[in-house]
C-alpha cells in the first residue's frame, strides 16, 4: 500500500491539509464530492 500512501502524501502537500478528513472537506468544499 505504499503506493497509495504516496499520492495520499502529495495530495495532501498539494491541499495543505495535514490529515485525509482535511482533504475529504476541502474535496467537498470545492463540490468535487
Amino acid at each position: 500500500m505504499a503506493t497509495v500512501s504516496a499520492h495520499v502524501s502529495r495530495i495532501m502537500i498539494k491541499l495543505q491539509a495535514t490529515n485525509r478528513v482535511q482533504i475529504a472537506n476541502r474535496i467537498h468544499d470545492a463540490g468535487l464530492l
